[in-house]
């Protein structure tokens, strides 16, 4: 289920702790933000392109007079 993982919960709490080292803050990113971005961002483009292509498009016929 969603937000009920503990590792993931104990992860998210490291890079943050990484992320606010000016050390480590350039590798998480690149390591680890960057691929979850690129990832989410794969993600919804696929489920946009998916949506388009089962968009009906509604018109109006006019009946002529």
């Amino acid at each position: 289920m969603a937000g009920r993982s503990h590792r993931h919960a104990e992860l998210a709490a490291v890079c943050d702790a990484l992320l606010q080292d000016e050390q480590w803050h350039g590798r998480v990113m690149a390591a680890v933000i960057g691929p979850l971005q690129r990832s989410f961002q794969q993600a919804v483009q696929q489920q946009q392109q998916q949506t388009a292509a089962t968009q009906v498009e509604f018109f109006t016929m006019l009946r002529g007079e």
